[in-house]
């Protein structure tokens, strides 16, 4: 292969090269443009969306609902579009469309403090918080003879004796009491 051939394809693949690159960065600002928030659109806190007629409060990602940013475009988080949130829409209350709730037979009331005149019945068992069980040291020896409660959540009446402790230590003190 002679030298003007080896330079012709060293510089046709620069010139290819050079090309490539400037389309990639082409699109790499086209699709930017792409992903920021059309014209028109509201652009900070406070603008009217033209689009629904509403006041923006805040846009979030919806997949990170907590964290509230003060314009549009892509989330930090999911590389999604943030959602603005309106006015209406910040008190965090649930929208249901009224075809849906006649279906599901949705009644609503104004909530007011009354007394309630029912008796209110119902079952239910008492736990315990099991982190919060500690173990007890005896000052004396001794061991549990009986014990009356088996298992968790098993139904206990007030004074109703829960184990029987064996001492020889406490024997002997109320014999010698006794006697």
């Amino acid at each position: 292969m002679s030298t003007k051939t080896v330079v012709g394809v060293v510089l046709a693949a620069g010139i290819l090269a050079a090309g490539g690159y400037g389309l990639y960065q082409a699109g790499i600002k086209r699709g930017m443009q792409t992903s920021e928030a059309p014209a028109g659109a509201p652009q900070k806190p406070g603008d009217i969306d033209p689009a629904s007629g509403k006041r923006v409060l805040y846009w979030h990602d919806p997949m990170v609902p907590t964290q509230k940013f003060d314009r549009p475009g892509k989330s930090p988080f999911m590389d999604m579009q943030l959602v603005p949130v309106y006015e209406e829409s910040a008190g965090g209350g649930v929208v249901v469309d009224p075809r849906m709730r006649q279906s599901l037979g949705v009644r609503t009331a104004e909530a007011s403090k009354t007394t309630l005149t029912r008796t209110v019945e119902a079952v239910g068992s008492v736990g315990y918080n099991e982190r919060d069980v500690t173990v007890v040291q005896a000052r004396a020896n001794g061991f549990v003879e009986r014990l009356h409660v088996r298992a968790p959540l098993d139904s206990v009446k007030k004074g109703e004796p829960l184990a029987e402790l064996y001492s020889p230590d406490f024997v002997a003190a109320q014999e010698e009491y006794l006697s």
